[in-house]
């Protein structure tokens, strides 16, 4: 399988888990609600609230391992790749073992959280359990590294939609039979082992070449390892800030309950985000593979390519969720939350033109010039609360939003496209054509789908799913036509057949 296929087939497959994950989701949040109650669901909130922050513990080394091992392979240097295993493995069962000891302190203190003794012994016994969980998926991490570099997210997917599949009907069956919070965490628990597991064997069939040894441990690999990390760190600790500090400014100066309705919309910006990552995110590796051969050609001609795939893709979520966002909002969760439409528009664009340009981001991942962004991440991250305490006094929640999105459209119209024009020796003029051009043949289409549809938008999800299907259908048509030129559609019609066809040839 070539990388264009593997990286269609993931691509596709992404969205599919993404789909699949947030249905279940969906449908499972007023399920255990009601099965285990509102204060045992709070609990498990807590929880998670608790282990949110294990994330931090990673230190940016994920996407270092993922980077060196996808360099290395574009040379086939596969001592290399052993080098960065082992020494990642080693980092990361540390990190892991770092985190266990984490959660026994964080059990400890359940007493300072809860009041009902029987809720502590509850609470340190799961919170125990999920800290063993992490502590096993933090080694996992040089695994997973495996599929991304060689480019078999389908692989790394199907576990995934498999583990979906069997923790949703176990919980269905237990839970829906009376088994309480202890029985949820256990059945999380084991799918989870159960999926890292399955994970680690098929990554030794993907890389067969792999070796386990300590003469592989080279302090200056680990040196190599954090300096690149360290960034990567930063610039996820800035992202935490820009996308979290919001219901902090809402809840000091406004109290809690402006922060539910602000949440509505930031909710749907976060699934807009993670669906763009699941589309589009994925091509780093291969910037590295083409970095470590010295082709910067390849990489030139493939970003263009790839800055078109994602701004239509971010275009067509942002026009659908302008076009059917009220509606959906009001079925969703009420008309008393409606007016989160407009926090949600207010960020819209902002998060829009960001994700036309995730491509330049992995890219600069990619050959190792992210400390840019780790940079221009802390400051948009500091900007955003500066203006947010600023307009929150003025303007309420509508000021928050416009506190996020300020900072992020200065750094996606002006410093990113100059960076990333500078880096790659292209036309900044070039680039910032290409995303007018995308957004004005987007927007014309989505203007166009708005007026035509408005009459038959109803709220409920019946009609809201069929019109957007045919919105979806319409878009890429008028977008295959008139947003590639005819070579980029021979690629694209290639690609469709020596993927797609494929598979139903298969069946």
């Amino acid at each position: 399988m070539n990388k264009s296929k593997r990286l269609m087939t993931g691509s596709f497959l992404g969205v599919v888990n993404f789909f699949a994950t947030t249905l279940v989701s969906l449908y499972m949040m007023p399920f255990l609600i009601l099965h285990l109650g509102n204060r045992m669901y709070g609990l498990w909130l807590l929880l998670g609230a608790v282990f949110g922050f294990y994330g931090l513990l990673d230190l940016g080394l994920g996407s270092a391992v993922q980077r060196y091992m996808s360099r290395a392979l574009g040379t086939n240097d596969y001592e290399e790749v052993n080098s960065v295993v082992n020494n990642s493995l080693i980092v990361f069962s540390l990190i892991g073992i770092a985190s266990l000891i984490i959660s026994f302190g964080a059990a400890m203190l359940g007493h300072l959280f809860l009041k009902d003794p029987s809720e502590i012994g509850l609470f340190r016994m799961i919170l125990i359990m999920t800290g063993l969980t992490l502590a096993i998926g933090f080694p996992m991490r040089s695994f997973w590294a495996i599929f991304s570099s060689h480019l078999r997210w389908d692989l790394s997917i199907y576990v995934d939609l498999v583990k979906l599949v069997i923790r949703t009907f176990l919980i269905i069956v237990f839970i829906g039979h009376g088994y309480k919070l202890f029985a949820f965490a256990m059945i999380m628990f084991l799918t989870d082992v159960a999926g890292y597991i399955a994970c680690f064997f098929i990554s030794l069939r993907i890389a067969p070449y792999l070796r386990f040894s300590f003469t592989y441990l080279h302090k200056p690999q680990i040196k190599k390892l954090f300096h690149y990390s360290v960034y990567s760190f930063i610039a996820n600790v800035s992202g935490n800030i820009k996308f979290n500090i919001d219901n902090f400014v809402i809840a000091g100066f406004m109290g809690l309950s402006p922060v539910t309705l602000y949440s509505v919309a930031a909710r749907l910006i976060g699934y807009y985000r993670q669906f763009l990552n699941n589309a589009v995110g994925i091509v780093m590796p291969i910037f590295s593979q083409w970095e470590g051969q010295n082709d910067f050609n390849a990489i030139r001609e493939k970003f263009w390519f790839m800055i078109k795939i994602s701004g239509y893709l971010s275009c067509l979520v942002a026009g659908m969720l302008f076009v059917f966002g009220r509606v959906f909002i009001l079925r969703w969760v009420g008309a008393e939350y409606v007016s989160a439409y407009e926090i949600m528009l207010i960020l819209l664009f902002a998060t829009s033109l960001d994700l036309m340009q995730s491509p330049a981001g992995q890219m600069l991942y990619g050959i190792s010039k992210h400390k840019f962004l780790a940079v221009t991440g802390f400051l948009e991250a500091l900007a955003n609360l500066i203006l947010s305490l600023i307009f929150v006094r003025s303007y309420g929640i509508a000021g928050v939003a416009l506190g996020t999105a300020i900072p992020m459209l200065v750094v996606k119209i002006f410093i990113l496209p100059a960076y990333t024009c500078r880096q790659l020796k292209i036309s900044f003029y070039k680039y910032i054509g290409l995303l007018l051009k995308i957004i004005l043949i987007s927007w014309s289409v989505i203007a166009v789908e708005r007026i035509v549809l408005s009459p038959f938008i109803k709220a409920n999800y019946l009609s809201v799913a069929c019109l957007s299907l045919a919105s979806v259908v319409f878009f890429f048509i008028i977008i295959y036509f008139g947003g590639f030129d005819r070579q980029e559609k021979e690629y694209l019609q290639r690609v469709f057949n020596n993927t797609f066809l494929k598979w139903k040839n298969r069946e």
